[in-house]
C-alpha cells in the first residue's frame, strides 16, 4: 500500500473506540477513560503546565482528536489540551498567548512521550474557543464534554486527493518562490499561506466538524509532511531575520565589540569579530545604538559610572539606580516576587543578579558593577526591549512576607488568599501540613512551585526554599492557580475543615485522602503535630 492509500484508510469510521484508552469502547457515550491512561495523561499536563511556568489559569485538560472520537489509526496522537482562561491576564492576554504557544512548540520538541504507541501533544487551549467537534473528553473530570457520534460516512477520496493536491501546489510553489524574494517579503508570504491553512481548517469544522473536507485535507497534510515542511521553512526565515547579523545595527555591534565580551555573551561562534574595526573612545561616547529609549539610555549612563551594587546585611537603604537594575532582570526573567521594584540591593534582588551572571557566564557573586551593568545592557538590546516594555514589568512586591515566622504562617497564608483566619481554617491548614509529612525546606505543603535559588528536594520537584518568606509565595501562587479552587473557596467561605478536606483537588496536589484522615483524628481529640517550617 502506498504511503496516500495508507493516509486515506486512515480516516476510515470505526464501530468502537480503541479500546486501548477506553472502558466500553463499544458504547461510547457510556465510555470512559481507562484509569492507568488517566493517570498517565494527568500527570503529563501537570508537567507541562509546570514548564509554563507563569500563574497558569487552568480550568481544565480535556482529550479531543481521533483518539477521542471513531477515526483514531496508526497516525492517531493524543490530543491533550490544558484549557487556559486568557482573560486572567487582562491587557496581557495577546502576550501571554503567544508566550504559551511558544513553549508548546518547544515543550513538545523537547520531549518524545507516548502511550501505547501513539505519540502525546500538548497544547495550551484559550477556554474561549469553541469546541468544533463531537469527541472532547475532560480527562479532570473524567467525563465526556461531546460525546463522540456513531455515524456512517461515505468519503469521496477523489474530491479529498484533489483538495490535498491543490493545497500541496501551493506550500510548493511559495517555497519555490522564497529565493527571489527578501526576508520580510519571504516571511509575510509564508505567514500569509500559514493564515489561509488555518481559516480554511477553521471553516470546516464550523460547517461538518471533525470530517469536513477541509479538515481531513489538513490531516492529510500533516500526515504526509507538507505541514511540517511549510512551518519549517517559515521558522527558517524567522531564525535569519533574528539572527545576530541582522538584528543588529552596525553601531551596536561597534559598542558591544568595545565594552564586552561578546563571544562569552553570545556563545562561540555567534559573532565574527574580525569582520569589524576597533573603535576608539570618542567614537563610543558618541553612540547612539538605543535610539529613543531613555531606559536604555540612563542605565548605559549608571554602568558607565561603574558604582558597585551588592547586599550588606542590616539596614538596606534606598538607591534610584537599584530600581533600574531591578526593572531590567524582571523583564530578562529573572523574577523579584517578594519584593519586586523597590530600590533596594537586597538578598532577593542579590540572588536575582546571581542567575544573570551565570547565564551569561560571568563572575557568579551577586554584586553588580559596572563590568555587569554592561551586560545588562547587551542582554536587554538583544532582547529587543522598548520603554514600551516598561508597563509590564512587576513594580511592586506581589505578596506581603513582613513579620513572618513559624507561628504566623498559615495565617500569613490565609490572608494572602482572602480568607478569614478561623478555628476551622486553621484545623484544615494544620490537618493538610500533618498530612504532607516531611516537607521541604519551609515548605509545609510540599509545592513544586520554582523560585530563584530554591532547589528540588525529590524527584516529584517538590522544592526546597532559601527562607520562610519563599516559602509562603510559592504556597500562595500555587494556590491560586483555578486547579485548586475547590480549597481556596472552601477557605474563603469557612465551611470548615472537614468539607474542604473533600476536595478533589486535595487529590490533583497529591495529598489524596490523607487530609480527611488527619481531621477525622482531631475531632476524635488528637492534636495537631506541627514541627517547625525550616
Amino acid at each position: 500500500m502506498s504511503n496516500s492509500e495508507s493516509i486515506l484508510d486512515s480516516f476510515t469510521i470505526r464501530d468502537t473506540l480503541n479500546p486501548k484508552v477506553w472502558e466500553t469502547p463499544d458504547e461510547p457515550k457510556k465510555a470512559k477513560m481507562k484509569p492507568k491512561v488517566k493517570k498517565a495523561l494527568m500527570k503529563i499536563a501537570n508537567e507541562f503546565i509546570e514548564y509554563l511556568g507563569e500563574d497558569v489559569f487552568v480550568e481544565d485538560i480535556t482529550l479531543t482528536g481521533s483518539l477521542a472520537n471513531l477515526n483514531w489509526s496508526d497516525y492517531s496522537d493524543f490530543d491533550l489540551h490544558v484549557i487556559v482562561d486568557f482573560e486572567k491576564y487582562g491587557k496581557q492576554e495577546e502576550v501571554y498567548k503567544e508566550l504559551f504557544n511558544l513553549k508548546k512548540q518547544l515543550f513538545n520538541e523537547k520531549h518524545d512521550i507516548k502511550i501505547f504507541g501513539y505519540d502525546v501533544e500538548l497544547y495550551a487551549q484559550s477556554s474561549e474557543e469553541k469546541h468544533e467537534s463531537t469527541g472532547v473528553y475532560s480527562v479532570m473530570d473524567n467525563e465526556w464534554i461531546s460525546v463522540p457520534q456513531k455515524k456512517k460516512v461515505e468519503l469521496d477520496k477523489k474530491m479529498l486527493e484533489d483538495k490535498v493536491q491543490n493545497w500541496t501546489e501551493k506550500i510548493e510553489s511559495a517555497i519555490a518562490d522564497l529565493k527571489d524574494e527578501n526576508l520580510e517579503v519571504g516571511k509575510k508570504k509564508l505567514q500569509t499561506l500559514k493564515d489561509k491553512l488555518k481559516e480554511y481548517r477553521q471553516s470546516g469544522l464550523e460547517k461538518e466538524g471533525e470530517l469536513s473536507y477541509e479538515n481531513l485535507t489538513f490531516k492529510f497534510l500533516r500526515r504526509n509532511g507538507m505541514i511540517e515542511k511549510l512551518f519549517n521553512t517559515f521558522n527558517n526565515y524567522v531564525d535569519k531575520e533574528l539572527s545576530i547579523e541582522q538584528s543588529l545595527t552596525e553601531s551596536l555591534k561597534i559598542y558591544l565589540e568595545q565594552v564586552i565580551d561578546i563571544n562569552t555573551l553570545l556563545g562561540k561562534g555567534s559573532f565574527n569579530k574580525s569582520e569589524f574595526s576597533k573603535p576608539n573612545k570618542s567614537d563610543i561616547d558618541g553612540l547612539t545604538v538605543f535610539g529613543e529609549s531613555k531606559f536604555l539610555n540612563d542605565l548605559k549612563a549608571i554602568a558607565e559610572e561603574n558604582k558597585t551594587f551588592k547586599y550588606d546585611k542590616g539596614r538596606i537603604q534606598y538607591q534610584r539606580e537599584v530600581e533600574f537594575i531591578q526593572k531590567a532582570l524582571q523583564f530578562l526573567g529573572f523574577s523579584l516576587p517578594k519584593w519586586g521594584v523597590d530600590g533596594k540591593y537586597g538578598p532577593e534582588t542579590q540572588n536575582a543578579a546571581t542567575s544573570f551572571q551565570k547565564s551569561v557566564g560571568i563572575n557568579q557573586d551577586g554584586i553588580m558593577d559596572g563590568f555587569d551593568l554592561r551586560y545588562l545592557v547587551g542582554m536587554l538590546v538583544l532582547k529587543g526591549f522598548t520603554d514600551k516594555d516598561l508597563a509590564t514589568i512587576e513594580t511592586k512586591k506581589e505578596i506581603d512576607t513582613s513579620n513572618i515566622d513559624d507561628k504566623n504562617f498559615y495565617e500569613k497564608l490565609l490572608t494572602q488568599l482572602g480568607a478569614p483566619v478561623t478555628s476551622e481554617n486553621m484545623k484544615f491548614m494544620y490537618a493538610w501540613r500533618q498530612a504532607e509529612g516531611k516537607g521541604g525546606r519551609y515548605n509545609p505543603f510540599n509545592t513544586t512551585w520554582k523560585l530563584p535559588g530554591s532547589t528540588r528536594m525529590n524527584s516529584h520537584g517538590v522544592q526546597n526554599y532559601q527562607s520562610l518568606e519563599d516559602g509562603l509565595v510559592a504556597t500562595v501562587k500555587t494556590l491560586r492557580n483555578p486547579r485548586y479552587s475547590c480549597i481556596v473557596n472552601g477557605l474563603k467561605n469557612d465551611i470548615g475543615a472537614s468539607q474542604i478536606s473533600q476536595c478533589t483537588s486535595l487529590e490533583t496536589w497529591g495529598t489524596g485522602d490523607l487530609v480527611a484522615k488527619v481531621v477525622n483524628s482531631y475531632e476524635r481529640g488528637a492534636s495537631p503535630k506541627i514541627k517547625d517550617l525550616a
